[in-house]
């Protein structure tokens, strides 16, 4: 199905426009995009600190496995909740808006960002929260390049267990990216911005 020049107008998509980027690439661990807090890396609790039993249907919502994507958090497909005083309780594995988040696993590395749907989000035990410095990477940014096909291989080769493969904290430290300037950063997330709501057009026309 294509898209009638009347459609596009009355939908308002703007026209794409790519810039020429510019500048030196330099390649950077992860570790060294994170903000100075010794909490920058975090996981989910144990299993035995976050059971079924302590399921709510309201409270702090939970991220599991199904609600990781390559945007952002998606809640459609399941929600869950653990109540406020057992998200203080585990106060490490709390995430925000904002936050990056990683899939464990099914498959290791699929990253997505926490919005700001709820003020605050308790981990499962199968996501990973990073808390990036904005004064050297973009966010968005930082995402595209975590799901990028190279490097969702890197993390898989390094994956471990023996039943259920798993990616850890100090493996997806030392994760390299490719990073320009900042400046740089954020124009490309603008254009991979503008490429994801024309495709959201789209699926809409055709729906």
């Amino acid at each position: 199905m294509t898209t009638s020049n009347n459609d596009k107008k009355a939908l308002n998509v703007p026209p794409l426009r790519f810039p020429e980027f510019k500048g030196e690439w330099k390649k950077v661990l992860l570790k060294e995009l994170v903000t100075s807090d010794y909490r920058s890396f975090a996981g989910g609790p144990f299993g035995s600190n976050l059971k079924t039993v302590d399921y709510k249907t309201s409270g702090v919502p939970i991220i599991q496995l199904s609600n990781i994507t390559e945007g952002y958090l998606d809640f459609f497909s399941r929600l869950v909740f653990a109540s406020e005083q057992k998200a203080d309780d585990l106060k490490a594995s709390n995430a925000f808006p904002g936050d990056l988040i990683i899939a464990k696993m099914m498959p290791a590395g699929r990253t997505c960002i926490a919005t700001s749907l709820f003020g605050r989000y308790l981990l499962g035990s199968d996501a990973i929260r990073v808390k990036l410095d904005n004064t050297v990477c973009d966010t968005v940014f930082v995402r595209e390049s975590i799901n990028l096909p190279a490097n969702r291989k890197y993390i898989d080769k390094r994956t471990a267990g023996s039943t259920r493969a798993r990616i850890g904290i100090p493996e997806l430290k030392a994760l390299p990216l490719l990073m320009p300037s900042l400046n740089e950063q954020i124009r490309i997330s603008m254009v991979m911005t503008a490429i994801d709501k024309n495709i959201d057009v789209q699926r809409k026309i055709i729906e």
